[in-house]
């Protein structure tokens, strides 16, 4: 076989950009790379004779919304330990040591549920809160913690606003004591802003590949998304693979290759 079906990029397409959902449709889930540089987590102590906050800006992440879906939305996102600042050196590294941030650099959040509360558009943009259960890795642990979230979906990036409570004991924290004085308090409040660009999303061209043999000559078709798609994933009900060789009377022969399905409204794979 020496070229690929002009099938591919015509009726082949328009099944994948059904089954798939085109770049930039509503349809399929928007993806974002948390941006440091307008991303901050603070968490805020307590202690007999004042409060104070520890801030980090070197947070990073994935965040991955589905407006029409919010359920379907999860969030990674994480932050060295060490990466705190609070403004005193000493405070710093006392925490750092109670934390012990050499053995566990990373404190992270994974989204595991999501339950919008209220959602909706606006001038073109989607906004609202979500009440959000997650695993909170944090001292080498990881534990539930619940909170609500507020998102808002622009044309071009994705914000996220969360607040809650840790128990430190609960994370195996022995707390410190500052200035000589009683134990800080055991709970910190976390206080989270992140922000991200939205990635251009993957069209189904750029998701089949075409690969020569240096031995036998022949061109390989292959869609490495479509291969590892766990079935779960796919809402619909018959999915399926056709393949088939044309021969026409000129010319080699080609390739006709059709994905379809049945689904009640366009799907994001």
């Amino acid at each position: 076989m020496r070229s690929v079906s002009p099938l591919l990029s015509s009726p082949l397409l328009a099944l994948l950009f059904c089954l798939l959902g085109p770049a930039g449709s509503p349809a399929q889930p928007l993806s974002a790379h948390i941006n440091a540089s307008a991303s901050a987590i603070d968490y805020t102590g307590s202690a007999t004779m004042h409060d104070w906050t520890g801030t980090s800006h070197d947070v990073s992440g994935t965040l991955v919304v589905d407006p029409r879906a919010p359920e379907r939305s999860r969030a990674v996102v994480r932050a060295p330990v060490a990466s705190f600042e609070s403004g005193p050196d000493r405070r710093d590294r006392k925490m750092q040591d109670v934390t012990e941030a050499d053995r566990y650099p990373t404190v992270a959040l994974r989204t595991t549920d999501i339950r919008p509360v209220h959602w909706g558009r606006s001038s073109g943009n989607h906004a609202g809160q979500w009440a959000v259960t997650a695993d909170l890795t944090f001292h080498g642990q990881t534990h539930t913690v619940e909170t609500t979230v507020d998102v808002r979906v622009t044309a071009d990036s994705v914000h996220a606003h969360a607040q809650f409570p840790v128990s430190l004991t609960r994370f195996g924290v022995e707390r410190p004591e500052l200035l000589w004085v009683a134990p800080i308090a055991d709970t910190i409040r976390i206080d989270a802003r992140v922000s991200g660009a939205i990635q251009e999303p993957t069209t189904a061209t750029k998701r089949l590949d075409t690969t020569r043999s240096a031995v036998t000559g022949t061109r390989r078709i292959a869609s490495t998304d479509l291969r590892d798609l766990p079935a779960h994933r796919y809402p619909g009900t018959s999915a399926g693979l056709h393949t088939a060789v044309r021969r026409p009377e000129e010319g080699a022969a080609e390739w006709i290759v059709a994905v379809y399905g049945f689904a009640k409204q366009p799907t994001g794979l």
